[in-house]
């Protein structure tokens, strides 16, 4: 691997592209920057006068990159040691579960000549077919450009200026072959996103998801919420929410309520019995969601939860649905 001599990249600005939009990620054409917000770690400076630092150059071709189901590091370009994919994959994972996003690092050595934000892009829709909200980490080792590619409401909620004082450090820490560093520090501007509120649908404003985010804090009963455009005829909300429930609360404890705009209902999942107040909730929120209004009806759920008694329903069913 070469790369920049640590003189030349304190040097190296880090450009932000793109802007932030309030519509989901969409599949990058080729050089098209539009669709999402990503960063570089190093471009177009000018080097000093000093020799280049040259490691060792890795002459085995890349991987194909082909997506494989819980695998977060994809590399390619055989820059890691087992060791440190694994601890890699230990973090991205707990992404995956605890903030509900789609997480995945990307080594590449040959990118066939596209841009890395393409690169990045489509890396991330053959990992995570484009859904979700998440990030995808470039470890570029063709031109020497690393990319943070940003979908959903990571976009919203990642600082440009954290991001960009997190590649100054991680940029030299990859020179220098320390990949769990690099990977950890930029990864984990990821937990800027909300850790309750799962908005994949991009419904709620920042501070909406903010305003949600502090009633689940206050609940007794672990909770969250997730937005979802449930257009699977197959898979019914139920079902849907208890696979969501499951990916997030680990440990089988918890309440997860699923707002779907695709039919415009609102219901909850838990493998215990729902308190009275949620069931009750409920059927107000329903009355909000088949209008549309879906901050109403989230915060009503979510109010619910936030005076929470441990009082249980009589019920023992462990889902509650009311339209």
């Amino acid at each position: 691997m070469k790369k920049f001599s640590a003189i030349a990249m304190t040097l190296a600005a880090a450009a932000v592209l793109g802007g932030c939009s309030m519509k989901k990620t969409e599949k990058a054409a080729e050089g098209d920057v539009t669709a999402a917000t990503e960063t570089t770690a190093a471009s177009g400076t000018t080097a000093v006068n000093t020799e280049p630092v040259t490691e060792p150059q890795n002459t085995q071709p890349d991987d194909k990159l082909t997506a494989e189901e819980g695998k977060y590091v994809y590399d390619l370009a055989h820059l890691m040691t087992d060791e440190q994919q694994k601890e890699c994959s230990e973090y991205l994972e707990e992404l995956y579960h605890r903030y509900m996003l789609n997480a995945a690092v990307v080594t590449v050595s040959d990118m066939d000549e596209k841009a890395p934000y393409s690169y990045a892009a489509d890396a991330y829709f053959k990992i995570y077919g484009g859904e979700g909200s998440g990030v995808l980490l470039l470890i570029n080792n063709d031109t020497y450009e690393d990319y943070l590619y940003k979908s959903g409401v990571c976009t919203h909620f990642i600082d440009a200026e954290a991001e960009k004082d997190a590649f100054y450090t991680a940029t030299r820490e990859i020179v220098d072959g320390d990949y769990v560093s690099a990977v950890n520090r930029i990864m984990k501007l990821a937990e800027s996103c909300p850790g309750s509120v799962f908005d994949e649908e991009e419904i709620f404003t920042i501070a909406e998801s903010a305003e949600l985010e502090e009633l689940l804090s206050s609940s007794k009963t672990p909770a969250a919420i997730v937005s979802v455009n449930n257009t699977d005829a197959k898979k019914e909300n139920e079902k849907l929410a208890q696979e969501l429930f499951s990916r997030h609360f680990t440990d089988g404890k918890g309440i997860m309520i699923m707002l779907d705009t695709s039919e415009k209902t609102i219901l909850a999942y838990s493998p215990d019995a729902l308190p009275s107040e949620l069931t009750a909730a409920l059927k107000k929120a329903n009355e909000s969601a088949e209008k549309g209004e879906y901050f109403k009806a989230a915060k009503a759920a979510v109010s619910s939860l936030s005076k929470d008694t441990a009082e249980e329903s009589t019920t023992q069913a462990t889902t509650a649905k009311a339209r």
